[in-house]
């Protein structure tokens, strides 16, 4: 039988202050939940990606590394502690001048993955600084390998980078990172997920959006591809 919702309302960090979109900083655009804590099982941690600005080259983006507890009697939930993830991916890999606010070169934050072996997370950028799926250390949030190209496999068709799910971990036989794009051509000026119609086909606007699957099961180096293209 189908209860509805049990309990509902705005989540809060662990100053009280409410999880919501904030200027400077954007509003969550992607979250997942990760690993429960070996020792506590009722503690757990959440990924909030904050997104902010309608543009594909500038806005803001970064990562927020939640620590919540659930209380098993009464089902509420509270923010032990939080505290900013990646900034190598969003602040260093872009060469923002300040960690938050609009920039005009920006990562463009999308979605997460956490890999079954705890040690890493998956993050996906959109914008055209830095368009990717990239793999960070899931305790120090420090950027370790990037996966570029793909948005540059068809002329004149940006098709970056959004959806992310795999399973396994890298190095481990049979892992994968399932990429799914969204598309357009004109990234640096009238970039949107918008519909295509005929007259959007007539405009030029019309792009190609492409799934990848991504084998996780070696790490290559740069010096061993000759392409900047990753793809399966």
């Amino acid at each position: 039988m189908n209860k509805g919702c049990i309990k509902g309302g705005v989540v809060e960090y662990e100053t009280g202050e409410k999880v919501c979109s904030k200027e400077g900083v954007g509003a969550v655009h992607g979250m997942t939940v990760a690993h429960t804590d070996k020792e506590d099982p009722s503690q757990f941690d959440i990924f909030l990606v904050m997104t902010g600005g309608a543009q594909f080259v500038g806005g803001e983006s970064s990562v927020r590394k939640v620590r919540v507890q659930k209380d098993m009697a009464t089902n509420d939930v509270k923010v032990l502690s939080h505290q900013r993830f990646g900034d190598d991916l969003f602040v260093a890999s872009v060469n923002r001048t300040s960690p938050d606010g609009m920039a005009p070169l920006d990562a463009g934050g999308d979605h997460a993955w956490p890999d079954e072996s705890g040690k890493y997370m998956w993050l996906s950028t959109f914008r055209y600084g830095n368009s990717g799926v990239h793999m960070l250390d899931y305790e120090t949030g420090d950027l370790i390998y990037s996966v570029h190209g793909m948005d540059k496999l068809l002329p004149h068709n940006y098709a970056y980078s959004a959806g992310i799910h795999g399973t396994g971990t890298l190095g481990q036989k049979g892992s994968t990172l399932l990429t799914a794009t969204s598309a357009c051509n004109h990234p640096k000026t009238a970039c949107a997920p918008i519909p295509y119609s005929p007259v959007t086909k007539a405009l030029g606007l019309e792009a190609v959006g492409i799934m990848y699957i991504i084998d996780l099961s070696e790490l290559l180096s740069a010096d061993s591809i000759k392409s900047s293209t990753v793809m399966v």
